[in-house]
């Protein structure tokens, strides 16, 4: 009877010690959150928001009376603190004013000046000038001939005149543009990158490196310390870019990460300097997905944040959620 009893309390023992080394894993998943949400207007009037982290899309609103038929060309897409312009294009130029704090949309065609035509002429990037609460235009005068004359004009946005400034140029495209205090900065995507002055309505090709030779490039946007950050197009690639960066006090350009390439589904529009966090941002596309392309300023690094859709887009600002 001691022997059972000796073997069954053995038994127990055995039993205990095996419940006790046994452990149960808990993983714990982080759930991604958004510090904050990019405003953005695609190809068709619409205004989204999409998380800095997420990449979720949701509907903010829309140009109303845009119609998604015509073309909207990416580079006149453009905003100050109260509104978003854009140009819609069908077979005249017509100029879209989102009002943000009433989601009320205004519009008119635009008359031009002679030598250009309403049938003939169309803007091909638009620009808010804070300082001089005007939207600067440069309008191809042949829209189907990439080698015509461009002109630079003012856009009075409360009553829609348009006025030459007396400046024209030669570039086959504007293809994105950027402000920097009285220079206005018009990148092209095969052809030399062009500095307008504000004050005397004077321009001139820019040339980096001490050479003649031009670095194409769309997406531009400046920070507050004159370096201009673009994305460069690849030769022999459509619409294959990089990131560049130019410094507008030396003239002198650098290939940011050049092992890292990148997709874009239009090369027009702007790029979005997201101050606070020391980011260049832009919608972008890698190993055929769109997403959010980040490059940290400071760190020298990029973060892609894949997005379902929305690849034909432009960032304008950010928004708290």
């Amino acid at each position: 009877m001691k022997f059972v009893k000796r073997l069954l309390a053995l038994n127990c023992a055995i039993f205990l010690i095996s419940c006790s080394s046994e452990s149960t894993t808990v993983v714990e998943q982080v759930q991604v959150k958004d510090d904050f949400s990019y405003v953005t207007v695609n190809s068709t009037g619409k205004i989204n928001y999409i998380g800095n982290n997420t990449g979720t899309i949701s509907s903010y609103s829309e140009f109303s009376g845009f119609n998604t038929a015509a073309f909207l060309n990416l580079s006149t897409i453009t905003s100050n603190s109260n509104k978003i312009f854009l140009v819609e294009n069908l077979g005249k130029d017509k100029l879209f004013i989102f009002d943000k704090k009433t989601k009320v949309t205004s519009s008119s065609p635009l008359v031009y000046p002679t030598p250009l035509t309403e049938q003939g002429s169309a803007i091909i990037s638009l620009q808010w000038n804070d300082s001089k609460s005007l939207l600067f235009g440069i309008i191809k005068s042949d829209k189907d001939n990439s080698k015509s004359i461009n002109y630079l004009v003012t856009i009075n946005p409360t009553t829609f005149e348009v006025i030459k400034t007396g400046l024209s140029f030669n570039q086959t495209g504007s293809y994105s543009t950027a402000l920097n205090g009285t220079k206005l900065y018009s990148s092209s995507y095969n052809d030399n990158a062009v500095e307008i002055n504000l004050e005397n309505y004077t321009s001139t090709f820019l040339f980096f490196n001490a050479t003649n030779n031009f670095v194409p490039f769309t997406r531009a946007a400046v920070t507050t310390n004159n370096i201009l950050y673009g994305l460069q197009a690849l030769t022999g690639s459509v619409n294959g870019v990089s990131l560049v960066k130019f410094d507008l006090q030396s003239n002198i350009y650098t290939s940011i990460l050049p092992n890292e390439t990148y997709g874009i589904d239009s090369p027009f529009g702007k790029g979005f300097i997201d101050s606070a966090n020391n980011q260049y941002v832009n919608i972008a596309n890698k190993n055929n997905k769109s997403g959010i392309l980040k490059y940290d300023i400071l760190k020298n690094a990029t973060e892609f944040v894949p997005v379902n859709g929305g690849s034909n887009t432009v960032i304008i600002e950010k928004t708290a959620n």
